[in-house]
């Protein structure tokens, strides 16, 4: 297709919305909303609801995960057809992700409102995508050094190598709240070679976006070496964390063995 001039993604937004004849948002790799059209005559609970927080719910997000919405969108560069989901006030939806190469920088979910989408229209949004995708390309490598960082700051911590005043002063500098009680998960991965680096994308995902559905109160830092997933969980408080470290590593695996030949081997933990 032609190319267009766009101010930002919020003009590119409603282009998109006014050919599809449907109302969209562009979402970054977190699904926070970072740009949305106009919503058209019936904007279902859900888009209310992400637009006004600027963030997709939780709730929405891990019933995504649990159909395997998510994973097609990680693996594929294709539109994801997205059937409703009435107890969830969620549409039914359209959906492709905003790809540089295998990285997902983000995602344009339509609602569909206004028509059905037909294969024509499946053109124009990959379009969009590939749009899109220099706008949230800046924004991923602003993450991207915040997350190198955070990794070497638990690196710090799992070594010993600095004092407890660096690492508050470093996780202030980061964002991160340490909770008063704290412990070191550590999860062996089983799979196959040629599976490692997409179980790693699915293990970030999982850990970045869907923090309020594991056990865990928190989940401030994870790392990984080699095939071994190692994490720091925490509560305010001390009863019951040595079993929220189980029941996490349990959460784990029930997202990852089921059909796939891929095991969370139990690992240990200490505080």
């Amino acid at each position: 297709m032609d190319p267009i001039q766009f101010t930002d993604l919020m003009e590119l937004a409603d282009i998109i919305a006014e050919r599809l004849g449907n109302p969209i948002t562009i979402e970054d790799q977190h699904h926070q909303v970072v740009a949305y059209s106009i919503h058209g005559e019936t904007p279902d609970p859900v888009r209310i609801e992400t637009i006004m927080k600027r963030k997709v719910p939780e709730t929405v997000l891990a019933r995504f995960w649990k159909a395997g919405v998510i994973q097609s969108l990680m693996h594929s560069d294709q539109p994801v057809r997205i059937p409703s989901i009435q107890e969830l006030g969620l549409g039914n939806r359209i959906a492709i992700s905003i790809r540089k190469g295998t990285e997902v920088l983000g995602y344009i979910w339509v609602q569909e409102t206004g028509r059905p989408l037909v294969e024509e229209d499946y053109g124009i949004l990959r379009w969009a995508a590939r749009l899109a995708m220099p706008r949230l390309l800046q924004k991923r490598d602003r993450y991207i050094k915040k997350e190198e960082n955070k990794k070497a700051l638990f690196w710090q911590i799992l070594s010993g190598n600095c004092s407890l005043d660096e690492i508050h002063q470093e996780a202030a500098t980061l964002s991160i709240y340490f909770p008063p009680y704290m412990v070191v998960v550590a999860g062996e991965i089983k799979c196959k070679e040629n599976q490692w680096l997409s179980i790693q994308k699915e293990l970030d995902y999982l850990l970045e976006n869907l923090k309020e559905t594991t056990p865990f109160s928190f989940l401030p830092l994870w790392v990984y070496d080699e095939k071994q997933c190692i994490i720091l969980g925490g509560a305010k408080k001390m009863d019951g964390l040595e079993e929220e470290a189980g029941s996490f590593l349990m959460w784990l695996n029930n997202r990852f063995s089921v059909g796939k030949g891929i095991q969370i081997k139990t690992g240990g933990f200490g505080s």
